[in-house]
């Protein structure tokens, strides 16, 4: 028994022995030989999670820009401030274009009220001239004045019912908080009639609307 017990010991440090020896001596082998381990990435299980996360903001994005554009207008926010702001571009539209301020040789009068009514309802200018629309807010409730063709007003009167809280600010607005003055200056540059409004949500459909009549 006592033989047994140091034979044993013997046999499992030749074997050992061997083992290491063939793994020095062929180590393809022994890779072979050792257990095959499979790592996965902890981001596998979030990989679909995260495609579809891109695939909403692209969307997202796409339709923000959508409405910018048809919105065709600079991002400032509503407010009295505007007029100071207010950015020039001389680009002709249907209705005319900006107007410079020199050659300006009327000015006319606008009150907007919380009658949702224009003061007054109609103006009259030639064609090729440039009028300084001074406008007063005379109402507690913010209004805007508008200057365009009725089928821009109306799609754009839409758009706003949409986004209320859309901006936007061109050179034929006027943006004008209770008490308080804006301007215009614009070049009637066509004749024909155009009209002006404001796209106040519910404004606009209330018949807050005023008419422009361009004589040749």
């Amino acid at each position: 028994m006592q033989r047994l017990f140091l034979v044993l010991p013997a046999l499992f440090l030749a074997g050992a022995a061997s083992a290491q020896s063939e793994s020095r001596s062929n180590p393809a082998d022994a890779r072979a030989k050792a257990p095959q381990v499979e790592y996965r990435s902890a981001f596998e299980g979030y990989r679909p999670f995260a495609e579809q996360s891109l695939r909403d903001w692209r969307k997202s994005n796409d339709e923000v820009g959508a409405v910018s554009r048809l919105a065709t207008s600079t991002a400032l926010a509503h407010g009295d401030s505007h007029s100071s702001r207010k950015r020039v571009d001389m680009k002709s539209t249907d209705f005319g274009q900006a107007g410079d301020l020199r050659k300006a040789k009327r000015t006319v009068k606008v009150d907007m009220s919380d009658a949702m009514r224009f003061t007054p309802p109609e103006i009259s200018v030639k064609r090729g001239e440039t009028v300084r629309f001074v406008v007063t807010n005379s109402g507690k409730q913010m209004h805007e004045m508008v200057l365009g063709t009725m089928k821009e007003l109306t799609e754009h009167a839409e758009l706003m019912r949409k986004h209320p809280g859309m901006e936007h600010d061109e050179p034929y607005m006027a943006h004008v908080a209770p008490g308080k003055k804006a301007e215009i200056v614009w070049q009637f540059t066509k004749p024909g009639e155009f009209h002006y409004g404001c796209l106040i949500p519910g404004h606009f459909e209330a018949g807050m609307v005023g008419k422009v009549r361009v004589g040749q």
